[in-house]
């Protein structure tokens, strides 16, 4: 994990990224840890192996905030070919490093608890891509700088596995792709693409009154989605992402939290 030591930024403000409209002007993060490669299919077969168990209760956030335990850990087998095999029993997977995928919300917040976490909020994560001072630009337009990553299908990528460039397809018919293949930034590796990265709110709006509106907030958290829906943020792109606008560091997606895709991972946090 590489530590934070968090701040106060503008969330969003980038019409080109998806979702990231209205700008969200001060938002602050305390202090956390992230991890620097998202989560591998060996980190998660230990989980597995331990007996994969549901958090105890409650997970508790920064400020006070927690989200209930409502859900079930599920066994991330959808795809036969994908890097987790048909079934855990089978033995162990010939791409223990690739990034896991095929976990829905719930049981990759269940991980993050067995490991000594939690999911981070999409303010700490975008913070991390577009904000944290460490020598690169502040803000950011993608977690590396301004310049668009180049790639498009069957051609070489630069800085991260995006559009179905080489080596993304290669590594993307096992559904997430080798972690730290291209060069960190910040510390923190595939960032943007490779795998979209399960976050801790449920999606909303960012003129929704009840969880963003415009107003200066502290870790703010949206424990579930405000309209009732059951979808929670994704960040980064994937290896799929025809568009570098996905890669932002301000786009969000949102997927409903117990469904599981092939190209959909996480990686963890800690608060400090």
């Amino acid at each position: 994990m590489v530590e934070v030591p968090g701040g106060t930024f503008t969330l969003g403000d980038d019409p080109l990224a998806t979702g990231a409209t209205p700008a969200q002007p001060t938002i602050t993060v305390g202090p956390f840890v992230l991890d620097a490669y998202e989560v591998t299919v060996a980190r998660f077969r230990r989980f597995w192996e331990a007996g994969h168990p549901a958090p105890p209760g409650a997970i508790a956030y920064p400020g006070g905030a927690s989200i209930p335990w409502t859900g079930e850990v599920r066994d991330p087998v959808l795809h036969g070919e994908g890097p987790w095999g048909s079934r855990p029993i089978d033995g162990p997977s010939p791409h223990p490093f690739y990034a896991m995928v095929d976990t829905d919300w719930w049981t990759a917040q269940a991980f993050c608890v067995w490991d000594g976490g939690r999911l981070p909020t999409e303010a700490e994560w975008e913070f991390v891509a577009k904000a944290m001072s460490d020598g690169r630009p502040v803000p950011r337009v993608y977690p590396w700088g301004d310049e668009p990553p180049q790639g498009a299908v069957d051609t070489p990528c630069d800085r991260a596995s995006w559009n179905e460039c080489h080596p993304a397809m290669d590594r993307f018919q096992f559904g997430g792709g080798l972690v730290g293949t291209f060069a960190p930034t910040g510390g923190f590796y595939d960032l943007a693409g490779n795998v979209e990265e399960w976050v801790a709110d449920g999606w909303a709006q960012y003129t929704n009154a009840s969880c963003w509106g415009g107003v200066p907030r502290a870790d703010p958290l949206c424990v579930s989605s405000p309209d009732g829906g059951d979808e929670r943020v994704t960040r980064g792109g994937h290896a799929m992402s025809a568009s570098a606008a996905a890669l932002r560091a301000a786009a969000r997606g949102a997927n409903v939290s117990n469904q599981a895709l092939s190209w959909t991972g996480f990686r963890c946090a800690a608060t400090q």
